[in-house]
């Protein structure tokens, strides 16, 4: 929900993590702070509770925030899907961080694609492995933007270099699967790795293997949680002018 204060408009985003993490969440939530005064917003941060959330209890918290962002933690993945699932199909500027990214592609292989019982090692062993372990990455690395993409558009160019900190890969077994249903594999490492995933039909619906936040200063935010935001206020204002 936005509300004007001061000539200033407050933003909702929802940062879905097993309890509030402010300590292992400060970059994201000093990231998010700055980029709210670059673009003359506050942005307010919740953490809704998901042990036991109904699906009208999604609906309720989301119908109330203008954008979510789902992190790499691995708890409650089954209600984090219908989570993502319900951001999807309602336009709700939606940002996926390491595992977070993964889940997107886990819940539009299930529900936009028909792979049914797609899952990630992490959780359970199946024949649909859509994320599989991998050797531990962590520290920099490249990663190849597609030309055209929501993502190159956002940066301007077609190679940067983030930071990574994960385990697990979404398996380039389904890359065509969920091309052909309109989850477009945007960005890939140099080892060809998959590193960014988007719905190029929705307004805000991207996800990233790195985690943006992590070289976002206040001076030089980071182009994709800048997007974020920027997406967040202007379907916001659009809604109050409804």
């Amino acid at each position: 929900m936005c509300v004007k204060k001061k000539g200033k408009k407050i933003i909702s985003v929802c940062v879905f993590n097993k309890t509030p993490s402010y300590d292992s969440h400060l970059s994201l939530i000093r990231a998010l702070t700055d980029i709210g005064k670059e673009l003359d917003c506050k942005v307010n941060i919740k953490w809704p509770t998901l042990d036991g959330i109904t699906n009208s209890g999604i609906k309720e918290v989301l119908d109330n925030t203008d954008g979510i962002i789902v992190t790499e933690d691995l708890s409650f993945p089954s209600e984090k899907e219908r989570i993502l699932k319900y951001a999807r199909q309602n336009r709700i500027p939606t940002l996926g961080i390491s595992f977070g990214c993964q889940l997107m592609a886990i819940e539009f292989a299930k529900n936009a694609c028909g792979v049914r019982n797609a899952t990630s090692e992490e959780l359970s062993s199946s024949k649909n492995l859509l994320v599989k372990l991998t050797e531990k990455k962590v520290g920099g690395f490249y990663t190849i933007i597609k030309n055209g993409s929501s993502c190159n558009k956002i940066y301007g160019k077609g190679k940067i270099r983030e930071r990574h900190r994960h385990s697990s890969e979404i398996n380039p077994h389904f890359k065509n699967i969920l091309e052909e249903n309109g989850m477009k594999i945007s960005g890939k490492r140099e080892d060809g790795q998959i590193d960014i995933i988007e719905v190029a039909t929705h307004p805000f619906y991207i996800g990233v293997q790195f985690h943006p936040e992590y070289l976002s200063r206040p001076l030089s935010p980071d182009p994709l949680l800048l997007k974020f935001v920027h997406t967040c206020k202007v379907l916001r204002w659009k809604k109050t002018k409804l």
